[in-house]
């Protein structure tokens, strides 16, 4: 396979801001936090006890320095057409919170470090990691470090540390930490690994995989039903240490035997969850570093990749021999590990379990300590075990080897599903069966029992006969379900989960839903109505009662439409739909009805208009189907503000009174002919060409390059189609540059009323323009430019805009004055 630094042709480093696509990895996590908004599952919380004297504010200044070293420090997540992308800034603010904490007892601090480790990311603001320095005594401190697997795993946890007592030294002596020049950062490796899927290069491991996965059996893990705590809400720990003995002698063991000792201790885990699950066939995820390359070795991201592993340990087998049967699995599987894992399940239409893991909810991890104990300016830098954020797995069993204490095995669990004295008594049995094979490895394996009740399991199946849609609103759905599953009929009581769905589908399906029944649901709620009859019942329950002015009116879609003021109406950007909106909406005073105006091509049935005034034609007659009679008040993001602009226009020429125009972060397209052009990287191609004499495969990687160079050129080969009669197809991509190039073409005229503009504090890049963006010569009543925490990409997302909708809010009042 091509390396990677083989795509990279300059660091986005060098460029002051830049999109660039999400990995496979990332867009789980993205998908995990959009179920389980509010928790901490994707955190990676670490602790360190730093003893001796201790600088705080270079500690601070390390961090930076971290952060303008690896973009992934300065990545946010943002949705665009219903996918994440990662958007890098050329900086990000971070702030060490210092807690004195003297004299506080040790509960207090692990109660302390359980909420800090829990606490949820907004993962549209950067940077996704955050530092608590508790102070214990005057020269004890613990600092709590909390990173968002999103843009980080262990090995990359591993590099901060390091890096962070070397910058720390650095600060502290007033020198340079004389880092070496990152060669490529995260992105880089995310378009590669797009690359190489789009070039087939998984393809053979696929198939693989396709194979090996065929009828899997279910991991049926018996659920406490007295727990008194809802699963996925908080997840705990049991640890022990095993005995230098103990490790020692199976290391010797595995070495003899051919294997690996992380072999050894998977097999005896798989031996532990036979007998308590009662199955001689299991499958359980493994993670692995997925750092083969050298080139990433020292960036810091979302590199780990999932490995399914499916053994069978059938009666007749000594202890021994099941040791042997794992490892060759494992073998196998690594040698297929290539694929991303988040590939494979959408390529395979692997379902998730209801904990969101495909296939299995149990989890094995084995690994050497990537803390490390260092010391710097006297102050001694000791990782201590840290807490957990939340449960990602049901039963997630670790193994690491730390250097003060030998392996330390934990199990982490879902409280939810699980007593601790439970897991407890597994952890014990694990220990156990380590200790057997230890004294006696030819000892057979115990026979399973049969089982005369089946035990309540997360991942029973309940297969329904076919149930045609009932309602217009089933229907409805069920078109939807349809376009997005691409399997047709689908059963109204048959669960999305049981059709093979993945995440991007989840997350379309909502999105569309919202789109047509004009409601804000969140992709949680695809867990408590999994199927078409029971969405639609929730449908049912959250719309408005049926009014005839919240029927959906061409363009216009009902937001919000309750209340006696006069009513708001928000103008859609350049990517066609107005859901970016909610968060704004949900927050701004109440009593104000809210419309949404999206672009006639958003469902892709029709053609886009080419005109910001062929748009315009359309929405203003749909606006006025719903309110024929003013006061009209517009807000359009971005693009949407040349919208608004020529709606007002339009509606004061017609002699109504359009008491709001509003602007969100909008530029005059004459005053900044560049205003729409799109981010590329053009640099790219002439390094693709100096390394296409130097690869191994020149024709593959040439071919891998062009098509990347070709998708980088959307925007001119949409314009090329144009001017050859050709037409655009019918994408959401081909909506956004049509957009794009109308608002471009668009020369606004004079003004007769007033424009409030609010806009972003920074600005990515810089721009040139005046405080007015363009528009102060434009507005005859004059105008007002309100500034916003956050960039044009976050302005409209937590935290940021917390502060917009009190700003709005004040806006609307006066107006309403």
């Amino acid at each position: 396979m091509t390396s990677v630094a083989a795509f990279v042709s300059q660091s986005a480093a060098a460029q002051q801001a830049c999109l660039f696509p999400c990995t496979a990895g990332q867009r789980a996590f993205w998908l995990m936090d959009q179920f389980k908004q509010g928790r901490g599952s994707g955190n990676i919380p670490l602790r360190f006890q730093l003893n001796g004297p201790l600088d705080s504010g270079a500690l601070e200044q390390a961090f930076r320095l971290l952060i303008e070293r690896h973009e992934a420090l300065r990545t946010a997540i943002h949705e665009m057409d219903d996918e994440p992308h990662q958007l890098i800034a050329a900086s990000a603010p971070f702030a060490l919170r210092i807690e004195d904490l003297q004299g506080a007892e040790a509960s207090t601090l692990e109660r302390r470090a359980k909420e800090e480790g829990a606490h949820p990311f907004d993962l549209s603001v950067a940077p996704l990691m955050r530092g608590v320095l508790l102070r214990c005594g005057p020269q004890r401190h613990i600092l709590l470090l909390t990173l968002h697997h999103i843009i980080s795993d262990g090995w990359s946890a591993g590099v901060l540390w390091k890096e962070l007592v070397k910058a720390y030294g650095a600060v502290t002596d007033g020198a340079d930490p004389g880092f070496a020049p990152m060669q490529l950062q995260f992105g880089d490796y995310a378009v590669w690994e797009q690359e190489m899927e789009r070039s087939g290069a998984f393809d053979e491991d696929i198939q693989y995989w396709k194979g090996q996965l065929a009828d899997p059996p279910q991991v049926e893990l018996p659920v406490e039903t007295n727990v008194d705590l809802a699963p996925g809400l908080r997840a705990e720990i049991v640890s022990r240490v095993i005995s230098r003995d103990t490790s020692d002698a199976l290391l010797a063991w595995s070495h003899s035997e051919g294997h690996t000792l992380f072999v050894t201790f998977l097999s005896c885990f798989q031996l532990v969850l036979r007998q308590w699950l009662n199955q001689d066939e299991l499958v359980i995820s493994t993670l692995v570093a997925n750092r083969r390359n050298t080139d990433v070795e020292p960036v810091v991201g979302l590199f780990v990749n999932t490995l399914l592993l499916r053994t069978r340990l059938g009666v007749d087998l000594t202890l021994s021999e099941a040791v042997r049967r794992t490892g060759e699995t494992v073998i196998d599987a690594i040698a297929h590990q290539a694929v991303p894992f988040d590939i494979l399940v959408q390529r395979l239409n692997i379902r998730r379990t209801k904990h969101l893991q495909p296939y299995t909810p149990v989890n094995f991890i084995y690994q050497t300590a990537f803390l490390k104990t260092f010391e710097q300016q006297s102050t001694k830098f000791v990782p201590i075990p840290s807490v957990s954020g939340g449960p990602i797995y049901a039963l997630n069993c670790f193994c690491v080897e730390r250097a003060s204490e030998g392996w330390r095995i934990s199990i982490e669990y879902d409280a939810g599903l699980f007593m601790r004295g439970t897991v407890e008594s597994l952890l014990s049995k694990l220990l156990a069966s380590l200790e057997e094979l230890r004294r006696n490895p030819v000892a057979l394996l115990p026979r399973l029992t049969s089982q005369t009740e089946a035990p309540q399991t997360l991942t029973a199946v309940h297969p329904e006969h076919f149930v045609e849609p009932a309602s217009n609103i089933e229907r409805q759905l069920a078109s939807i379900w349809e376009d997005v599953l691409d399997q047709r009929p689908i059963s109204a009581r048959v669960s999305f989960f049981d059709l093979g769905g993945h995440s991007l589908q989840a997350a379309r399906i909502v999105a569309r839903t919202n789109k047509t029944f004009g409601v804000d649901l969140r992709l949680a709620k695809l867990f408590q109505a999994p199927t078409i009859a029971e969405m639609a019942t929730l449908l049912e329950e959250v719309q408005q009662p049926p009014q005839t002015e919240l029927a959906r009116m061409g363009t216009v879609v009902p937001i919000r439409p309750g209340g006696s003021k006069p009513c708001l109406f928000v103008i859609h950007g350049a990517g066609g739909h107005v859901l970016g909106f909610e968060p704004l909406v949900r927050r701004i005073t109440a009593g104000i009805p809210v419309f949404g105006v999206e672009s006639a091509g958003i469902d892709l049935t029709v053609d886009p208009y080419q005109t910001v005034e062929a748009m315009v034609d359309q929405h203003l007659a749909d606006i006025l189907a719903v309110r024929p009679h003013g006061p009209y008040r517009l807000l359009g993001y971005s693009f949407g503000g040349v919208i608004a602009y020529e709606i007002a226009q339009r509606l004061r020429a017609m002699g109504k009174r359009v008491s709001m125009l509003g602007m969100v972060d909008t530029f005059q397209p004459t005053f900044h002919p560049h205003a729409y052009d799109t981010v590329i990287h053009p640099g790219r191609l002439p390094q693709h060409v100096k390394r296409l004499f130097r690869v191994p495969d020149p024709v593959g990687y040439a071919k891998v390059a062009v098509e990347s160079f070709l998708g980088r050129l959307e925007p001119w080969m949409f314009r090329l189609r144009r001017k050859l009669g050709l037409g655009l197809p019918r994408t959401l991509d081909a909506l956004v540059w049509q957009n794009v190039e109308a608002g471009s073409r668009y020369v606004p005229k004079p003004y007769g009323g007033r424009i409030t503009l609010f806009r972003a504090s920074r600005r990515i890049g810089g721009d040139g323009l005046d405080d007015s963006l363009g528009w102060g010569a434009l507005p005859q009543g004059g105008m007002s430019v309100i500034h916003l925490p956050g960039t044009h990409f976050d302005m409209l997302s937590e935290p940021n805009v917390e502060e917009f909708a009190r700003l709005l809010s004040e806006c609307l009042a006066k107006d309403a004055d």
